[in-house]
């Protein structure tokens, strides 16, 4: 199911013009691959990358920077040798994981079964978690995730406060937050629905709630707010509000916040993510942690 899911999204983003922005993890692959493999000598690493490349038809750059790709290439060529250079590989990996500040274990880093794929995703996920953190004013930012564990995360990142960043910050919740430490304001999904006669009422509800928090802004910094789930509104029939609302931010916020929009591709809607996705500036895919820009 997810591969499936994150296929359509990624086909969405492509056809939308989405773009990934550059990874810290393909500079640090590439790196890698050019230390560990020292071990073979120049002239044996070259022929090694000649044939590779020939074989996917892509150029060294390309090759390096497609880690499945790259260790089935070595498989292909070396067999099952190949796991001496991969473990130097991983060596090295490690060494930028561990500078990075990944959230790599030493139980992680000693443990055979770690493999190279689990630690680059970790380095994604550290680049993500910084993206989030230092967002600047005005984005309007889309995190589709199946896994809630992965939007927990996103969302302590995104309202971690750095210096003297006093600005108000907002979260509309499915269930009442457990960081309220970090949050000036928070308001359940259902109690926006409880408030009003006509359920069409809720997101004005929502507008007005978010107009008074950013009000109360008195400091330099932006005000930061964040949605937890906006399938909630598609399960609560209201799913043509919910575009309207989204689309009536833009990608761009006037105003100087920052919004954060939580979406679950486990109850995957086609009918509306494509319009949901083109509402905002940056979308984040949840698995691997990958950040897309909107090239328009």
């Amino acid at each position: 199911m997810q591969i499936k899911t994150n296929t359509k999204c990624l086909n969405i983003l492509d056809e939308l013009g989405y773009l990934p922005i550059t990874s810290k993890v393909d500079e640090i692959l590439y790196d890698s691959v050019e230390k560990a493999f020292k071990i073979i000598g120049k002239v044996a690493y070259n022929a090694l990358l000649d044939r590779a490349c020939s074989i996917h038809g892509l150029s060294e750059r390309e090759l390096l920077t497609n880690y499945d790709l790259f260790e089935k290439s070595l498989y292909d060529i070396f067999g099952k040798v190949s796991f001496i250079l991969l473990r130097a590989l991983k060596k090295e990996i490690l060494i930028h994981a561990v500078i990075m500040n990944s959230r790599l274990t030493v139980s992680d880093i000693s443990n055979p079964s770690t493999t190279i794929d689990d630690i680059l995703e970790h380095i994604r996920e550290v680049e993500v978690f910084e993206f989030v953190r230092k967002i600047l004013s005005h984005e309007h930012i889309l995190f589709l995730y199946e896994n809630k564990k992965s939007n927990d995360n996103i969302l302590s990142e995104f309202f971690i406060i750095s210096g003297n960043d006093n600005a108000p910050k907002g979260l509309l919740s499915v269930i009442p937050a457990d960081n309220l430490n970090l949050i000036s304001s928070n308001v359940l999904y259902d109690e926006l629905g409880l408030r009003v006669q006509n359920k069409h009422e809720a997101l004005e509800k929502l507008s007005d709630w978010m107009v008074n928090l950013h009000s109360s802004n008195k400091s330099d910094f932006a005000t930061r707010i964040a949605f937890e789930d906006g399938t909630w509104w598609l399960r609560n029939g209201l799913a043509d509000d919910y575009i309207r609302f989204e689309e009536s931010l833009g990608k761009h916020i006037q105003n100087n916040l920052s919004i954060l929009c939580g979406y679950d591709i486990s109850s995957f809607n086609e009918l509306y993510i494509e319009a949901i996705i083109a509402s905002h500036i940056y979308v984040i895919l949840g698995e691997p942690m990958i950040i897309y820009k909107a090239s328009k």
